[in-house]
């Protein structure tokens, strides 16, 4: 062993001396890795976010509710923009009717109440009836309609299924005394009054309001001043005007300034200011 030492000039002291100087090399050089990382990150991280730096304006508002955040213009702007592509990209694409909300559920001579249709209904002050989730909404609009001087009432809401058909036949019977046939007295009748399951009034969410000073069903009602406020401030309260005029091509209904459908804030303000009829809207919006 002493031998080997001399020959080749390893002894335990040299040893030892690579060694550390092996192990101080490694340290410095991760030391120095971990420096320039360290660096990097730094130069990334937004100064607000470093641990005991002063918080940013920005960030104050994120982090205090009572003083509510303000997007710059350029976050505003990329904000609007989003929400307008989310938008459009959203309104090309069509929901199944299947996913047809309560509020926009279509009732007309194509598509019939079920047969187990059951609302639950809540009493008017009068005594009529109507689904529970509208009701609030109808006597807020009646409520402001009077205190805005416009008093009106609602003279027919919620209707069974035999009551429509009572009315129905009511009609086809005096259409007949006329000199109507069967076939030409339900035609006619259909136009005015809708026949069993194709009345809106089955899902408790139409009323016919008219004007407490003039209450007859006829298009002179739309002319009161009374209904013309109910007529521009019904979409406020989720309600539309659903049979306007020139439109009874589609809805195949004559029209009635008196009758109002409950659909949603939402789209009763997109119908009426468009002027479509709920047909429309659910033809744009849904697949049929």
């Amino acid at each position: 062993m002493p031998q080997a030492q001399k020959e080749y000039g390893y002894t335990p002291i040299k040893i030892t001396v690579i060694f550390t100087a092996f192990v101080t090399l490694y340290i410095g050089l991760t030391v120095t890795y971990f420096d320039i990382k360290k660096q990097e990150l730094l130069q990334v991280m937004p100064a607000s976010k470093l641990i005991g730096s002063v918080p940013s304006e920005q960030q104050e508002q994120e982090t205090d509710p009572a003083k509510p955040f303000q997007p710059s213009s350029a976050q505003a702007q990329i904000s609007s923009d989003e929400t307008i592509e989310s938008l459009e990209v959203s309104e090309k694409v069509k929901k199944s009717k299947d996913l047809i909300p309560w509020n926009l559920l279509l009732v007309n001579q194509d598509n019939h109440i079920a047969d187990n249709f059951n609302p639950k209904l809540t009493t008017l002050y009068n005594g009529l009836k109507v689904d529970s989730r509208a009701i609030g909404q109808l006597k807020a609009l009646l409520k402001d309609a009077h205190n805005a001087g416009y008093p009106v009432k609602v003279c027919s809401a919620y209707r069974s299924a035999g009551k429509q058909r009572e009315l129905y036949e009511d009609k086809i019977s005096r259409l007949m005394e006329q000199g109507f046939d069967r076939s030409q007295a339900e035609n006619e009748a259909a136009k005015e009054v809708a026949p069993p399951k194709t009345s809106e009034h089955s899902l408790g969410l139409a009323v016919d309001i008219v004007s407490i000073k003039y209450q007859t069903l006829d298009e002179e009602q739309g002319d009161r001043p009374e209904m013309k406020w109910v007529k521009e401030h019904c979409a406020d309260y989720g309600f539309i005007l659903r049979y306007p005029p020139n439109k009874s091509n589609i809805t195949h209904v004559i029209y009635e300034p008196w009758h109002f459908r409950y659909v949603g804030i939402n789209a009763a303000r997109e119908i009426m200011e468009r002027g479509i009829t709920l047909e429309e809207y659910l033809q744009e919006n849904f697949e049929f």
